[in-house]
């Protein structure tokens, strides 16, 4: 079996915000995007746009 070794991310997304409990920690930082509600595009597509989706 072929193991793919993915690419290290620009940016790491902490989605849905709005919905975790409150003893959840979320990582802040530059390389942090924090979104409350799922974003319009879908995973895959976001992953495209920014040219980082492995087949």
């Amino acid at each position: 079996m072929f193991l793919q070794v993915l690419p290290r991310p620009p940016e790491t997304v902490h989605t849905s915000l709005k919905h975790k409990p409150d003893w959840v920690d979320v990582p802040k930082g530059p390389d942090h995007i924090h979104l409350q509600r799922n974003p319009e595009l879908s995973f895959e597509d976001l992953h495209e746009a920014r040219g980082i989706y492995v087949t």
